[in-house]
């Protein structure tokens, strides 16, 4: 990666600022990092891993739709006087895979937690840690088959729940 002067001045201004604001077990690595930037050495330029990727429109809808599922689903079930043939674990929301899915993770973290949506699943572990989209995508493309999402029934419970 390549920065101009005036980049490498302003990023080495806030990291000489983090190294005097930051608890001493941090202090090193700002140090470090006002280091490399001083003296250009550009093979050091670490800023890619502080990033995420970014995800898509396609894949945070991805995440809203599945949340949205398995909130009908959750809402459906606990209203059924008969829950025979339904398997619970089946329409609970175990979350993403934090190695293979960690941008779905991490974003069902960020709507579940600090912004204070889907509260029905609020201090669940989302990390599931095996991959779950498949699965999720087969749920979903049933339950927008539904002919009320929002409201569904007993067998539509039954039919986005063992969705594969």
């Amino acid at each position: 990666m390549d920065l101009t002067p005036n980049e490498r001045l302003f990023l080495f201004n806030q990291y000489k600022l983090l190294e005097n604001l930051a608890p001493p077990v941090e202090r090193e690595y700002y140090e470090r990092c006002a280091k490399i930037l001083q003296h250009g050495f550009s093979g050091y330029y670490d800023f890619d891993s502080f990033f995420s990727p970014q995800m898509t429109q396609q894949q945070c809808d991805e995440v809203l739709d599945t949340l949205d599922t398995h909130r009908s689903l959750l809402r459906a079930y606990e209203n059924l006087a008969d829950r025979n043939g339904i398997d619970e674990l089946n329409i609970r929301f175990a979350g993403f895979d934090g190695n293979n899915e960690s941008g779905h993770m991490r974003l069902a973290e960020f709507l579940i937690a600090p912004q204070g949506e889907w509260d029905e699943f609020k201090g669940r572990d989302v990390n599931s840690h095996c991959p779950t989209l498949h699965r999720y995508r087969a749920m979903v493309r049933e339950w927008k088959r539904s002919q009320n999402k929002y409201d569904l029934t007993k067998d539509d419970v039954i039919r986005i729940s063992t969705a594969q």
